[in-house]
């Protein structure tokens, strides 16, 4: 039965530290707790070092910008976001692509582009990003064409976003 004694929880963590101080899943709970506790600079610290012990969690990339957004770090957020979605691309996993999108709306595109740089079959972010480049009014609408016709459908077994027909006539 879980309590609400997070006093406690921080000293138990203290102290696994001291004798695990490389322990991802003791930086990450540590990190969860302050986020708890509204300790948003203490729970970027500690997920950042979850990070350092586990550089392939998606999860403490997602909770480190999480506790940015708090900080008013949006940019650094977003990044810890985009390093999310990167790391676990699956077409259920928006909440990443989400918070870059509610957090930088039309200054997303940078983000969406760089995540599919180091993930180029990420469907979600190839919608996301289609999406902002033909609602941007855009300065860049061969941009939104040619995402908008890149292979979005590329989920396993048909989960998630459908492959859309490609749109060619002008605004």
């Amino acid at each position: 039965r879980l309590t609400n004694e997070t006093d406690r929880a921080k000293e138990v963590l203290a102290k696994g530290l001291e004798l695990e101080p490389g322990s991802f899943d003791l930086h990450f709970e540590k990190g969860m707790v302050h986020i708890k506790t509204k300790e948003h600079a203490r729970a970027a610290a500690s997920f950042t070092r979850a990070i350092q012990a586990d550089p392939k969690s998606s999860e403490a990339h997602y909770w480190k910008g999480y506790a940015l957004l708090f900080l008013k770090q949006t940019d650094d957020a977003c990044q810890a976001f985009a390093r999310s979605a990167v790391l676990d691309p699956a077409p259920g996993v928006r909440r990443s692509l989400q918070m870059i999108a509610k957090y930088k709306s039309d200054g997303s595109i940078p983000y969406y582009r760089d995540i599919l740089k180091d993930a180029p079959g990420h469907a979600w972010a190839h919608a996301y990003l289609a999406y902002y480049l033909s609602g941007s009014k855009a300065k860049d609408a061969d941009g939104a064409r040619k995402v908008m016709k890149a292979p979005t459908g590329l989920a396993p077994q048909g989960v998630g976003i459908a492959a859309a027909p490609a749109v060619d006539q002008e605004d």
